[in-house]
């Protein structure tokens, strides 16, 4: 083998380490719409509209759009928060009827998810007394979270002693105590400041590849989108709204912003919004 056809080979083989390995759809979503209100002939009130895609388990996946599109409306769906008006969501076949165990959601506002009567560790373990977990068993896996998030030394104040960034750690250590197979995350970086929220991007990568955790991520930032999602789903603007392209990220973690392959896609989302904006505003 020549000295060329070697470094190929290494590259090659370099690459084919990132590349991750999905099994077929955990959760299928078929012919998803939302209409609220009174049903109007010519469709005002339908902010989704028979929106499909496929999730692999253990997926990163980010839904992003334009705020008002409707990104937060399908979470809720896909959550079993709100019923649509019609089409229907699967998770390995079952039909999604209502929320569960197997979906942990974290929402933007960790003020409002928050039980601010309880202390970190107690509201990291809730779920698991509602689960009727013992005692000794409640005490491993908080702890467990706690320190996954970096919050074991915070463990007995309560939510209005800590930080913005450690309310959205408390939030996700409380979901991931549960065990859920499914992550939702409701631009849960939104409201924080740009070095909290890059390092909570960063926890949420390493907390993401340790645990296999199936991932959907709603965000209007493109560049949160590019930093952290395998795959990405651009949502049209609403009414109406729909999945108007899927992109498949192959840039390895973690992902440098100065990398001309992500500026490339960076700047493709961008067009993207920009045709979609002009689109709606002479619809």
């Amino acid at each position: 083998m020549t000295e060329q056809a070697a470094a190929d080979t290494i590259v090659k083989f370099e690459k084919a380490r990132t590349v991750k390995v999905h099994f077929p759809s955990l959760i299928s979503v078929r012919h998803i719409s939302k209409t609220y209100g009174a049903f109007k002939k010519d469709g005002e009130d339908e902010v989704l509209h028979d929106v499909d895609m496929e999730i692999a388990e253990g997926e990163f996946l980010i839904l992003i759009g334009k705020s008002g599109c409707g990104k937060s409306t399908l979470l809720n769906i896909l959550a079993g928060l709100l019923k649509p008006s019609a089409g229907e969501i699967s998770i390995e076949g079952h039909p999604v009827r209502k929320a569960g165990k197997e979906r942990g959601v974290i929402f933007q506002n960790a003020d409002a998810a928050l039980f601010p009567w309880k202390t970190a560790y107690e509201n990291v373990e809730y779920g698991l007394r509602v689960q009727k977990v013992k005692k000794d068993e409640r005490k491993r896996i908080v702890e467990e979270y706690l320190e996954l998030v970096d919050l074991k030394d915070h463990a007995d104040k309560y939510p209005s002693e800590l930080s913005g960034g450690m309310k959205q750690r408390l939030q996700i250590a409380r979901a991931l105590a549960c065990n859920p197979r499914i992550l939702i995350m409701d631009e849960p970086f939104g409201a924080l400041d740009a070095q909290t929220r890059r390092m909570l991007q960063n926890e949420l990568i390493h907390i993401w590849q340790k645990t296999g955790k199936t991932i959907i991520f709603v965000t209007h930032d493109i560049n949160e989108a590019v930093l952290l999602g395998e795959k990405i789903s651009v949502m049209s603007m609403s009414p109406h709204a729909s999945i108007c392209k899927t992109y498949d990220v192959e840039l390895p973690y973690p992902r440098n912003e100065r990398d001309p392959a992500f500026l490339d896609l960076r700047e493709q989302l961008q067009q993207y919004f920009d045709f979609e904006q002009v689109r709606g505003e002479s619809a």
